[in-house]
């Protein structure tokens, strides 16, 4: 059977070779999923195929970043194929896609009670994670003889802000007004912090999956909440599943995206912020029929699990550029973002244990979730992919508070000179 497998994959990667290299790819998200799923599934057999890498790296995760990081760098594949990954993550709306999907079908296949009774607590497990993020770095920053303003504003900030889109850029435009300097240049600085802190943060959530396997009161195998008596809705099962029930779920998971857009345009927050807003209310009042909710949670279950190594593909092609990590490197620097990723777990862990959250689920949504930009990485790291409605409230609600953060604090910035 694996070995049939192995010819069919054979004959595939030959045939996309020859319409890359024949300039004959179609455009959009036509021609760049097979890509992408292609060398997805590769390089996710790869990571998972060596222990080692498996068990101390983050596995296949960490290995698709990185490995399609570097075949944008060595220009492995023609740069008109790179631009076009690039234009349909970025400007095509792919990713949009995949995060609506999960997000408005994780939460809906949530217990309203779970959610009424545990959303302020988890707020708090944030807030620890960024207390001691910041903390940290600030001991860390002294003990390296590094400049504790530089350290904070342009490598703890960034890496909690949520990502490059919703993160790094309202950052490089916030400290642009402060210190006369173009947003690109900004960009540029702070976006190895946060490309570095995401592989920090993947490695900690496998280290803590293998840990949590020998201590089993550190986990509660995919229960957030030690008090959650109701679990999140299962995978359907495809054998009752209606098709008609997928379009159902796509739409909703796209006019949810698009309430967050309206409000986006009113409020300068990101629109992913209001899309969970929207969500939450909806399934806290329980405004759906039941039915629609089990539409977006087949949906959710179908995009996350034809589509999850794609994306981790498309997102190392277009957000990590390894010449600008090879640049700014150096044993300080590495080690602060290690320091400030480090931080953030610990008080994770902390106000976990406080707030009757599990520690392993709570530290790995609530802390290194924080500290990174791509949530589906570290949830497949540590095999708790269903816990995606809490992992998007920390990168969203809690990038969020980031950006009001730098905005206050933003009058120290020439310090960091």
């Amino acid at each position: 059977m694996i070995k049939n497998s192995f010819i069919y994959f054979i004959i595939i990667y030959i045939v996309i070779s020859l319409t890359i290299y024949l300039n004959i790819l179609p455009k959009g998200i036509f021609g760049v999923i097979p890509i992408l799923m292609l060398l997805g599934y590769t390089f996710e057999f790869l990571g998972n195929s060596f222990s080692f890498i498996k068990t101390f790296l983050g596995g296949g995760p960490v290995i698709t970043i990185f490995f399609s990081a570097l075949m944008v760098h060595y220009h492995i594949l023609p740069q008109y194929v790179i631009d076009e990954i690039q234009y349909v993550i970025k400007d095509y709306g792919l990713l949009d896609i995949y995060i609506a999907a999960l997000i408005s079908g994780s939460i809906l296949g949530m217990d309203s009670s779970l959610l009424k009774k545990t959303y302020f607590k988890y707020l708090l497990i944030i807030l620890g994670a960024i207390l001691f993020s910041i903390l940290f770095t600030i001991v860390g920053a002294y003990l390296l003889n590094f400049n504790i303003f530089h350290a904070i504003f342009y490598i703890t900030l960034p890496i909690l802000s949520g990502g490059i889109g919703s993160g790094a850029i309202p950052l490089s435009k916030i400290f642009s007004t402060v210190i006369t300097e173009h947003p690109i240049n900004t960009l540029l600085l702070i976006t190895p912090a946060i490309v570095l802190g995401n592989f920090f943060s993947i490695i900690f959530s496998g280290f803590l999956r293998r840990f949590s396997k020998k201590y089993s009161f550190f986990s509660g195998h995919g229960k957030i909440y030690k008090k959650q008596n109701f679990p999140i809705l299962p995978p359907p099962n495809i054998n009752h599943i209606n098709y008609k029930d997928f379009g159902i779920g796509l739409t909703i998971s796209i006019i949810v995206f698009f309430v967050g857009l309206v409000f986006s345009q009113f409020i300068p927050l990101h629109s992913y912020v209001f899309m969970i807003l929207t969500i939450l209310l909806i399934k806290t009042f329980n405004i759906f029929p039941k039915h629609y909710e089990i539409c977006a949670n087949s949906w959710y279950h179908f995009v996350m699990k034809n589509f999850t190594t794609a994306t981790l593909a498309g997102l190392g092609m277009t957000y990590v550029n390894i010449s600008s990590i090879l640049n700014i490197l150096s044993f300080k620097y590495l080690s602060l973002i290690f320091i400030s990723v480090f931080g953030a777990l610990i008080g994770a862990s902390l106000f976990s244990y406080f707030c009757n959250f599990y520690i392993l689920e709570g530290t790995i949504t609530g802390g290194l979730c924080m500290s990174n930009f791509a949530d589906v990485a570290v949830l497949n790291s540590a095999n708790l992919i269903e816990l995606m409605p809490y992992a998007q409230i920390s990168t969203r609600i809690g990038g969020s508070f980031i950006i009001i953060i730098a905005s206050i604090f933003s009058e120290f910035l020439p310090y960091a000179f």
